[in-house]
C-alpha cells in the first residue's frame, strides 16, 4: 500500500516519487525511456524488509522538465543531484540504491560524488561511459540523435508559438527563454540557476522554474501558464482545459527522445580514477548478451575496489523483467549480507 507520493521541485525539473512501507530505505531507479511503474511487480519482494522509494527521473514518467532543460538537455550528474534532493526532502541520511541501466549509472555518479548517502549500491547493466555500449547501439543512437536534432530545429517555432499565445495575456517573456544561447550538452552545471518562482495561472499553483529565466528578484513573480513545464511522460499537461494540437504533442515527443538519446551518447563520463574512489559495497549485475559490453562490465568491476560482479549467462539487457527470479535472489542476498 502506498505510503506517500508527491512532487519535488529541483533545478529545472519537477520530480515525481512514491514511497511504500517502512524499514530500511531502498531507492529504486529505472532505466532510459522507462518510468517507476516498471518496478511495481517487485514491490512485494522488497516491502517486508524495506521501505521502498520509487521516482521518475527527470524527463521520464510523470516528472516534468522546464523549457530550458528540455531544450538544452541534462546529464546523469543532474539526475544524481535530483536523487540527493529527494533524499534531503524525505530526511533520509543514507539508503540502499538499486538502479537499472541509466538508473545504475546515476547510482555510480552518487557513489563517486556523495558516497555518504549510500549504504550499498546495486547496479544492473551499468556503464561508466558511452564506450561501454555495444557498437551497433551507439551508432544507432548517433543516427537517431542527428535526425531528432533536425526535427527539433524544424519544430521549435511550434513550441515558441504555443508559449507566445499562452503568455500574451500575462505579458511575460516566456518565449525569450526559448532563444537563450545553447550550452553544449550534456553539462548543465554551466547554467546560472536562480531561485525564481512563478505562480501558474491555473489554480494559483506554485511552480519552480529554476534556470528557465535569468536572475530575477524574488519579489518580481511572473504569472506564467502551466504550459511552461513540459511533461515528458504519457500525458501532456500543456493546458488543463483542452488537448494540445498534434504538432505541439509531436514537438514534445521529439524533445523528449532527443534528450534521452543524448544521455546514451554523452553520459555518464566516469573515469577510472573516479571509480576507484568508490567505498560503498557494490554489486554489479550484467548479462553476457547485454547491450553493455561484457568486457566493459569486467573492467568496471576491476576499477571499483568494493565491487563484485555477477554475469548472467545468456542474460539480456531487460532479463530482470522477463526472468526476475535469479536477479532478485542475488539482490536480496546482497542486501541481507550488507
Amino acid at each position: 500500500m502506498m505510503k506517500h507520493s508527491g512532487y519535488l521541485t529541483t533545478s529545472g525539473a519537477e520530480i515525481y516519487y512514491e514511497q511504500y512501507g517502512s524499514g530500511t530505505p531502498l531507492l529504486i531507479l529505472h532505466g532510459n525511456s522507462q518510468s517507476l511503474a516498471v518496478f511495481y511487480p517487485f514491490l512485494r519482494t522488497f516491502l517486508p524488509d524495506f521501505q521502498v522509494i520509487l521516482m521518475d527521473s527527470r524527463g521520464h514518467g510523470r516528472s516534468r522538465l522546464s523549457v530550458h532543460t528540455a531544450l538544452h538537455g541534462f546529464s546523469t550528474e543532474d539526475m544524481a543531484d535530483d536523487v540527493i534532493a529527494l533524499l534531503n526532502h524525505l530526511h533520509l541520511s543514507s539508503v540502499h540504491l538499486l538502479g537499472f541501466s541509466d538508473g545504475a549509472n546515476i547510482g555510480l555518479e552518487i557513489a563517486c560524488k556523495y558516497p555518504e548517502r549510500l549504504k550499498t549500491l546495486i547496479c544492473i547493466s551499468a556503464n561508466a561511459s558511452p564506450d561501454g555500449l555495444l557498437t551497433p547501439l551507439h551508432l544507432a543512437a548517433q543516427m537517431l540523435h542527428s535526425i531528432l536534432n533536425l526535427l527539433g530545429n524544424l519544430l521549435l517555432p511550434v513550441l515558441k508559438c504555443s508559449f507566445s499565445s499562452a503568455s500574451a495575456s500575462s505579458g511575460s517573456s516566456v518565449v525569450s527563454a526559448l532563444s537563450t544561447p545553447k550550452v553544449s550538452l550534456p553539462f548543465q552545471k554551466n547554467f546560472s540557476v536562480s531561485a525564481t518562482s512563478a505562480v501558474c495561472a491555473d489554480k494559483e499553483r506554485q511552480c519552480h522554474f529554476g534556470s528557465i529565466f535569468p536572475r530575477i528578484p524574488a519579489e518580481q513573480k511572473m504569472r506564467i501558464p502551466r504550459s511552461v513545464f513540459l511533461c515528458h511522460g504519457r500525458k501532456f499537461p500543456m493546458t488543463q482545459k483542452k488537448k494540445p494540437d498534434f504538432l505541439t504533442r509531436l514537438t514534445h515527443r521529439v524533445l523528449r527522445r532527443r534528450n534521452l538519446t543524448s544521455l546514451l551518447l554523452h553520459s555518464p563520463r566516469l573515469s577510472a580514477r573516479k571509480l576507484q574512489t568508490i567505498s560503498v559495497p557494490v554489486l554489479l549485475i550484467a548479462g553476457t548478451r547485454d547491450l553493455i559490453k561484457p568486457s566493459h562490465s569486467r573492467w568496471l568491476a576491476r576499477q571499483i575496489p568494493t565491487s563484485q560482479l555477477l554475469l548472467m549467462n545468456g542474460g539480456r539487457h531487460t532479463s530482470i523483467f522477463r526472468t526476475p527470479a535469479p536477479y532478485l535472489r542475488a539482490i536480496l542476498a546482497f542486501l541481507h549480507r550488507s
